[in-house]
Parts: C-alpha cells; sequence; structure tokens
C-alpha cells in the first residue's frame, strides 16, 4: 500500500517530502529525490522511507493531553475550535472579559446542618454540573469552582461580537436552573438555598499563572474584584452588573436592566453605579437602558 501511494508523486519535477498513512497507526515520511549525471541528466529517482509513527504517536497523546486541559474550561466545541486554529492557549494576555461570580446564600450553614457526603453528591456536584451547563452553552470558560461558587468568563479564549448579552444570557439560565434545583433540594431535603450573581466588564490578564511548580489558566485584573463585590450584595435569586457592562451592551440587553443607583463597593474608593437584571422581563433591543 505505501509504494502504491506513492507511484503519482514520481511524476512531480524536483525534490519532494511528503507523510503518508497506508494503514490506521502506519505513518511514512517519504522523500522522492532525482538522481542525476555528471552532466545534469537524470538518471532515475530515489525514494527514502522513515517510519515516524512512534512520533505521530506521541503527537496524538500531547494532543488528546491539550484537548483534556482545554475541556477543564471550555465546553467541548470550543476546545474543538482551539485546537483547530492552533492557539498559544497559555501565554498570558491582556483580553477585555466579562467576568461572572456565582456563589450560594447559607453554604456555610448547609455544612453545618448535612452529612459530607450529601453535601458532596446531592448538591455541590448538581449545581456544579448544572452551572457549567449553563455558561458552556453560550461559549463561556469555567475559570475556576469556590466551594460553594464558581467564577465564568467571556471572551477568552475566544471572544465573541456578542459576549455581553452571551454573560447576561447565561446567568439567567443559570438563575433558572438553580431554582430548579432548590425546589429539589426543598423537598427532598427541606433545604431552602439561593444564589447571587455579580457581573462586571472590563480589561484583565488571561493566561498560565502560577510558579513553575503548578499553574492555573485564570485571569488578574481589578474587573474579577468588581465581579466579586458585585457577587457579595447580590441577594439569593438577583443578578447585579456592574454599569460597564451595561455600557457594553449599548442598549442591547436581552434582559431589562433596572438601575440601582451608585453604592460603594469593599475596597473600593469611588462609588459603582450598579444595574439588576430583571429575569422575569425580556427586553427588545429598543428598551434598554
Amino acid at each position: 500500500p505505501a509504494l502504491r501511494s506513492i507511484v503519482p508523486l514520481l511524476d512531480h519535477n524536483g525534490p519532494t517530502t511528503v507523510e503518508i498513512e497506508p494503514q490506521p497507526n502506519l505513518h511514512y515520511s517519504v522523500s522522492i529525490a532525482p538522481v542525476c549525471s555528471s552532466d545534469a541528466k537524470e538518471l532515475g529517482r530515489v525514494v527514502v522511507f522513515r517510519d515516524i509513527s512512534a512520533m505521530k504517536q506521541l503527537e496524538r497523546q500531547e494532543r488528546e493531553r491539550v484537548r483534556s486541559v482545554f475541556r477543564r474550561y471550555v465546553s467541548p466545541q470550543v476546545a474543538e475550535r482551539l485546537l483547530s486554529a492552533g492557539s498559544d492557549f497559555g501565554a498570558p494576555t491582556e483580553r477585555t472579559v466579562a467576568v461572572l461570580f456565582a456563589d450560594m446564600r447559607g453554604f456555610t450553614t448547609l455544612t453545618e446542618q448535612i452529612d459530607a457526603r450529601v453535601l458532596v453528591e446531592r448538591i455541590l456536584n448538581r449545581y456544579f454540573t448544572a452551572m457549567t451547563d449553563a455558561l458552556y452553552a453560550y461559549d463561556g470558560t469555567i475559570d475556576k469552582f469556590l466551594g460553594d461558587g464558581l467564577i465564568g468568563v467571556f471572551g477568552s479564549p475566544i471572544a465573541h461580537p456578542d459576549d455581553p448579552q452571551r454573560v447576561v444570557l447565561a446567568a439567567v439560565a443559570m438563575q433558572q436552573a438553580f431554582a430548579q434545583l432548590a425546589r429539589v433540594w426543598q423537598e427532598e431535603l427541606s433545604l431552602r438555598i439561593g444564589m447571587g450573581i455579580g457581573i462586571s466588564y472590563g480589561s484583565a490578564v488571561v493566561g498560565n499563572i502560577g510558579s513553575e511548580q503548578r499553574q492555573d489558566y485564570t485571569l488578574i485584573g481589578d474587573v474579577v474584584n468588581t465581579a466579586s463585590r458585585l457577587c457579595g450584595i447580590a441577594q439569593a435569586g438577583q443578578i447585579i452588573v456592574s454599569a460597564n457592562l451595561v455600557h457594553a451592551l449599548r442598549g442591547q440587553s436581552p434582559y431589562t436592566l433596572r438601575e440601582l443607583g451608585a453604592t460603594r463597593l469593599k475596597g473600593k474608593q469611588e462609588e459603582h453605579l450598579i444595574y439588576e437584571v430583571v429575569i422575569d422581563q425580556p427586553a427588545s433591543f429598543a428598551q434598554q437602558v
């Protein structure tokens, strides 16, 4: 099979090198070059086969390793797009991103009331699965889980022109999914659990950050701190967003935004104008703030 596959290449003028796969898991690098006499007359062709199957196997293993790393943070579809594009996934770069913080209300009390195994299997695992599904549905990235919460990112590693809209849609989907879980927990465990969400928009350095021994794909910047503070003031079932995100939406929020006024966030010198996403009021673009 290998010889038959190179016959068409023998008519190629000049030297050439190609890779062929005559059968699964068998790869050759084939070099073809003319052999000439002293007066430059072509006498024939020389063909050199080099078995590169082991190298290709290592490449496949590395690709699978990178794919598994990608899928820790993004949906399978985004992971495949990154691999196809050959993106430098981990290099720290400055990006404009929307950052979403979400965490449960009353989680500390929960840990004192119920068995740890029940807490993990029937609450946290369900919670993180549902929240991840909601984020992935809009091509969001999971930055990390935080015990009873998580950080989501829109705008990295793949940016979309409508990332501000996507983060709002994802936040609403998360609250709706959480409401369904809360009803189940109320029925099964007699627990009343809520979740607050805060969203900010701005610049951050995104990439692999850490030591030589351990690195995480994460982001650093004031936008992260602001999202955390907004989440901290959000009540159960509420989504609080920054004025920066509202400006980025440019009057095209998929849900009505209600101004809550200026407030001072912990650790910030200046007051921040904040808004609430009105979950039960999908809005046409003409109705926006």
